[in-house]
């Protein structure tokens, strides 16, 4: 019974493969054309409804409106009018809630056009422009125009008594039965403009003698045509206006002779210099077409013409003053002498901008548009929700289009909703974007014949990158991966699902970090690592006793040079649940492996709220703080990358080369691998610097933070006549900043310094005495200025905590004595400084030193992971100096 379902699965699918690989793209059908029915649109009510209101406006009124539209290039500006467009055409807007307008009371003809390009706008290029827009593929707009104006002379002629003996001919042609109708129906009923122009269009090229007894016909009734009043709703009377040159000319649209019929559309839109001559020649022939077209329909009408892409006026042009100016006198010229017209203008921000700045450069203009542009319409591009909706109802409409069932378990095959959102996210969410990654797509399907379904995650990024951008597999670097790519790679890494996840996903991080440290060993070059083990290693200790300890990744550096002590160190692996520390007996093998000199520097590559108090104390204690490079718990991006990594044979379907895993290891490390391996390499002279800077402080105490300020900001002098400045540890300023820890990650469930009275009371009581002692001290004089680039270089890492460190002890001081522990700390310290941020750190801490109180904020300190870094080590001798 499986067997036969999944045959038929099988057999499904193929069948849809063959649709797929036989078909157009269904998304053209989304990506705007003015000359095809926009299947797909998406929200933007309120836009739609801001355009109804103010055709409603331009409907009612005596004077032009216009409308701007503006927002990024790919929001859909375009799409949106021309959706209004349809919607007019279709009469759905009429339909809308929002639409207070009745389809009976008006008749509205929407054109579509693009402003001219490095051309003076003028009100003859507006009707050119408009005329040539509403051109369809099977009858010229003028040639339907004037059968409409023919069929309602001669309809109206009948209807008073007019020629009935010249007329009845005419009109039998269109309807046999005419006798019949007239009889039972009134003639304006019989013959519906709808049905009936079009068949009189038809008869006139069929018969060239039909024309002229139609022209005779309606020549010979001209009076009684100008008589022939009409109302439209609204109650305004509209009466036909005999211009003859206008009317010779919209009859030669029907005449049989193409060249004739040429010459008439020409003088007609202004091709030509016969009828419209100048602005004003074509603004009263915009106006008689107007008034004609009401006569004709017995309805309000309304031109609505959208102008695209105003951005061409001025492109390519240094000189815009004269194209704007021309531009904005025509819109003031139709916006007095035209009713019943609503501009859209429409244009990118950028575009605006510039229009705009050129509108405030004269006084007069603001004023003057401010009664024209009523409303603005400003768009956003599409949200991803929206996007997800659009493409999905697109594929939805597809399978039923061809008559097919929906393919099992996915509506949207071969995509999937996940996959419209990853392109979203992979084309900076643009939705014009994301249209042509999706053609792209489904010409590859057409190409290669074969149909990829993209569903799991780790297929699309495959797909997407290897098949259709076509990189190369090794080199697909973390940091050029967009978010939902990263986030994803997190999901996979972090829905293994055993009982011991922890355990599984610290053993698959401890081999692919050592598999990457031997890619490097063997593709590197020049070559850094000399061997990468995770054996045993003997350690001997100080009473004979010796012992085994297995590092989690050991990784041993070549020598810069022959005379060099080989350096070593120790990747410690822990990945623990988010309110899970790292307890001491878990690192105590990695601490003895460095105190016995085994290894020369540790690094942690860790999860959750990070190494536990005790571990801390024992680093300390030990004297290991410097050696311990990294010791905070992996940050967000940290874990993607480490999750990227993981990962990456199976997505790529080879190794990582040594650029993608250098890339990956300064996101865990936060310090690029030459510099990471620069600290290592002098972690034994930075030792016995460090010892030299003990024993000298030990002779000259410092006065503080006066002289930590002074030795952080330079590196080079005290501001205190004759006092020697503090010897800074010989590392490189560069690799200190970016090795020490980062801001200690977020924990659920910190916390409240309120919980531990006991040791409330004791800290009491060390708050009176520190600050007793200290009364007496004389406050240091602030520096005059702090190096910000110099101290941001050295402690850019860890200032953000520092500072938060600070401003909780002196927030809290009055009720709970400064008392700020690591739990309270967890998950609130934010992320990286800038400069302002680190001024103002220095700043608190100097207001903080010269109150005499100093020992609060080491305190402070000492309860958290800057106890182990550079600069905690620095603030911790300082004020306990002080």
């Amino acid at each position: 019974m499986d067997d036969a379902r999944n045959t038929r699965t099988e057999r499904s699918f193929a069948e849809h493969d063959d649709a797929i690989i036989n078909s157009p793209s269904p998304f053209t059908r989304i990506k705007y054309d003015r000359k095809q029915q926009i299947e797909t649109f998406i929200g933007r009510e309120r836009e739609l409804a801001v355009l109804a209101d103010m055709l409603a406006s331009a409907i009612n009124a005596d004077t032009a409106f216009g409308v701007k539209i503006s927002g990024p290039g790919g929001s859909g500006k375009s799409t949106l009018f021309g959706y209004f467009s349809q919607l007019v055409r279709t009469s759905e807007l009429f339909g809308k809630a929002y639409c207070r307008i009745e389809k009976k009371d008006v008749k509205v003809s929407v054109s579509f056009i693009d402003a001219p390009k490095g051309e003076l706008m003028s009100a003859r290029f507006f009707w050119r422009s408009m005329m040539l827009s509403w051109d369809e593929e099977n009858i010229d707009f003028l040639e339907l125009f004037a059968s409409q104006f023919a069929l309602k002379a001669l309809v109206v002629l009948w209807d008073k008594g007019v020629g009935h003996e010249d007329l009845r001919p005419l009109l039998a042609r269109l309807h046999p039965n005419l006798d019949e109708e007239l009889a039972r129906h009134p003639v304006r009923e019989v013959f519906d403009l709808g049905i009936y122009a079009q068949k009189l269009f038809d008869q006139v090229v069929a018969d060239d003698g039909l024309l002229p007894r139609i022209r005779d016909a309606i020549y010979k009734g001209f009076r009684v045509l100008q008589k022939a009043t009409i109302t439209v709703p609204g109650g305004r009377v509209e009466q036909l206006r005999i211009d003859k040159a206008y009317i010779d000319n919209l009859l030669d649209m029907l005449h049989g002779d193409f060249d004739v019929q040429s010459r008439a559309k020409a003088r007609l839109i202004g091709e030509s210099d016969d009828l419209i001559k100048s602005d004003d020649q074509a603004i009263t022939l915009i106006n008689w077409f107007l008034d004609t077209w009401c006569w004709i329909e017995e309805k309000q009408a309304c031109f609505v013409i959208g102008i695209d892409n105003i951005g061409y006026m001025t492109a390519e042009l240094d000189n815009k003053e004269q194209i704007y100016s021309a531009f904005l006198q025509t819109l003031l010229q139709l916006r007095d002498r035209v009713k019943g017209f609503l501009f859209v203008l429409i244009g990118t921000t950028e575009d605006w901008d510039a229009f705009n700045k050129f509108v405030n450069s004269n006084r007069d203009y603001p004023s003057q548009l401010s009664a024209f542009f009523t409303r603005n319409v400003e768009l956003v591009r599409l949200n991803e929700n929206e996007t997800r909706q659009a493409l999905t109802d697109t594929m939805v409409k597809f399978w039923i289009a061809r008559k097919k069932p929906l393919p099992p378990g996915n509506p949207c095959y071969p995509f999937s909703p996940d996959f419209f959102s990853y392109l979203y996210g992979l084309n900076t969410h643009k939705f014009r974007e994301v249209l042509n990654a999706l053609h792209q797509v489904w010409a590859h399907y057409k190409t290669t014949l074969r149909v990829v379904p993209l569903v799991r995650s780790m297929d699309m990024i495959r797909f997407v990158r290897f098949e259709i951008k076509g990189e190369q597999r090794r080199e697909l670097a973390f940091s050029g991966l967009v978010p939902w790519e990263q986030d994803r790679a997190l999901s996979w890494f972090e829905g293994i699902d055993s009982s011991f996840k922890a355990k599984e996903q610290s053993t698959l991080v401890e081999a692919v970090l050592a598999g990457s440290f031997e890619t490097l060993m063997a593709e590197e070059s020049p070559r850094q690592i000399r061997l990468v083990s995770k054996n045993a290693i003997k350690v001997v200790k100080a009473d004979g006793e010796s012992c085994n300890r297995i590092p989690d990744v050991y990784v041993e550096l070549e020598p810069s040079n022959p005379f060099e002590t080989r350096r070593a160190f120790e990747v410690q692996v822990k990945m623990h649940e988010p309110t899970k520390e790292v307890k001491l007996g878990e690192i105590e093998s990695s601490l003895e492996l460095l105190s016995y000199a085994k290894t020369d520097a540790l690094l942690f590559v860790m999860t959750g709220p990070g190494l536990e108090a005790r571990a801390i104390d024992r680093i300390k204690e030990a004297g290991l703080q410097e050696r311990v490079l990294h010791a905070s718990p992996l940050d967000a991006r940290g874990k993607k990358a480490l999750a990227f990594l993981c990962n990456y044979e199976a997505l790529a379907g080879e190794k990582p080369s040594p650029a993608v895993i250098k890339d990956v290891l300064e996101q865990l490390f936060k310090a690029p691998w030459h510099e990471l391996v620069d600290r290592i390499q002098n972690t034994g002279a930075y030792r016995q610097v460090a010892a030299a800077e003990g024993k000298k402080e030990k002779a000259e105490p410092q006065t503080g933070l006066d002289r930590f300020l002074a030795g952080a900001g330079s590196g080079a002098t005290s501001h205190e006549a004759g006092t020697p400045a503090p010897v800074v540890p010989a590392t490189p300023p560069t690799v200190a900043a970016t090795l020490v820890p980062s801001p200690t990650a977020g924990a659920a469930g910190g916390c409240d310094p309120r919980g531990d009275e006991a040791s409330h009371a004791r800290q009491v009581d060390a708050g009176a005495s520190g600050r007793a002692a200290n009364a007496a001290v004389e406050p240091a004089a602030v520096p005059p200025a702090i190096n910000v680039d110099a101290v941001t270089k050295k402690y850019g890492g860890v200032l953000k905590e520092l500072e938060f460190i600070l401003s909780e002890t002196l927030k809290r001081r009055d009720r709970y004595k400064g008392r700020i522990t690591k739990e309270y700390l967890k998950g609130k310290v934010p992320g990286a400084l800038n400069d302002e941020d680190v001024t103002r750190v220095f700043s608190m801490l100097f207001k903080e030193a010269q109150k005499g109180d100093p020992q609060q904020l080491f305190r402070a300190v000492s309860k958290t992971s800057l106890e182990i870094t550079d600069l905690g080590r620095d603030v911790y001798k300082r004020l306990r100096g002080s």
